[in-house]
């Protein structure tokens, strides 16, 4: 006789569980695919295309190295296509061949010029950076291609500080010296020059460990102070391995300080007479010889000596609202230098 095995059916919980597994991993895939599509359409929309996007990626460079790099573009319009202007986030990366045209289905290259180093536009992070590059057509009618050339940026030095500033407060026309900079190799090196400066004089020392970098300034004009030093590192073969670009940075003042800085009288009646007295001393601290002082702005406003240091600032408006103007200093030090500062004077007028 024979026996009959039974047929085990699955739960109905159990089928609906399988079904709703199914549903959702195929409304999933639908997603994906969506997604997909859109992110290569987004990509292909545009009529140039990088042919090779291993070209995208230029590898390990040393910083500050400067370099040709080429990118292919391919045509994929059934018309030829021409670009007119070519457009980096940064501007650590130039192409050379900015108007080309492409016939259709044919290739060209992208030129591009690239220091490897850290700037303004590029989007770095521990060495590795990407600079965005966009195509245009004439007169930026037609975005072409829109891409990022990517890469890493090895790094020659440690450098401290990252970035230099005038010791003290920096006075205006005199000479300031900027913090010492240390900078110790990470590879071996046979030298490490100057190549550039800008708003400084520097020296560079060589010690056992390190290099020491000195440098001073003459700042022309008040305020906030920037310079840089471009450094050049060559190897034991002699050959240039990479740049390092140091900024630098200070606040400036003027060489005569006035206490206050500036003059506010506040609500004044009309016609009514107010004095303010002003002292002045020499930012570097030598004798301060007043020579003249004279009145910029509205009659109503004057000022005289009271003494070498010192000064008198008077105002009678006879005009109802708010007033202003500027009081000029000319003086001498001990060093026989003479300087100018100009001091803010301000008030309102109420009454008839």
């Amino acid at each position: 006789m024979d026996t009959v095995q039974p047929t085990i059916e699955p739960a109905a919980s159990t089928r609906r569980g399988w079904a709703v597994f199914a549903i959702l991993m195929a409304v999933l895939g639908v997603l994906f695919v969506r997604a997909n599509y859109v992110k290569e359409m987004r990509v292909e929309g545009y009529p140039l295309v990088v042919a090779d996007p291993s070209k995208l990626d230029f590898g390990e460079r040393w910083e500050g190295e400067t370099f040709t790099w080429s990118v292919p573009i391919k045509n994929t319009r059934a018309g030829p296509v021409c670009v007119r202007e070519v457009q980096t986030s940064c501007g650590c990366v130039v192409v050379e061949n900015r108007q080309i045209c492409i016939e259709p289905g044919r290739m060209e290259n992208l030129l591009f010029r690239v220091n490897a180093s850290e700037s303004k536009g590029s989007k770095s992070s521990r060495g590795f950076f990407s600079v965005e590059v966009t195509a245009y057509a004439v007169d930026r009618s037609e975005i072409l291609l829109r891409t990022s050339l990517r890469g890493v940026s090895k790094q020659i030095a440690r450098v401290q500080p990252h970035v230099a500033v005038l010791k003290g407060n920096g006075i205006r026309s005199e000479r300031t010296d900027v913090e010492d900079i240390r900078i110790e190799p990470l590879i071996e090196l046979s030298d490490l020059k100057i190549l550039s400066t800008i708003g400084v004089e520097a020296i560079i020392e060589r010690h056992a460990d390190c290099y020491l970098l000195k440098s001073n300034a003459v700042p022309k004009s008040t305020g906030t102070w920037n310079g840089e030093i471009n450094l050049v590192a060559v190897s034991n073969a002699g050959e240039t391995v990479g740049t390092i670009r140091i900024p630098l940075e200070g606040t400036v003042r003027e060489r005569i300080v006035a206490d206050p800085e500036t003059v506010d009288f506040g609500v004044i009646r009309r016609g009514e007479l107010r004095r303010s007295e002003v002292n002045l001393r020499s930012a570097n601290g030598t004798v301060l010889t007043i020579l003249k002082c004279g009145a910029e702005g509205p009659q109503d406003m004057r000022c005289h000596k009271t003494d070498a240091a010192s000064i008198d600032v008077e105002v009678q408006p006879t005009v109802k609202g708010p007033g202003r103007g500027n009081i000029v200093v000319e003086a001498t030090d001990s060093t026989n230098t003479q300087c100018r500062l100009r001091i803010a004077v301000r008030w309102h007028v109420i009454g008839e």
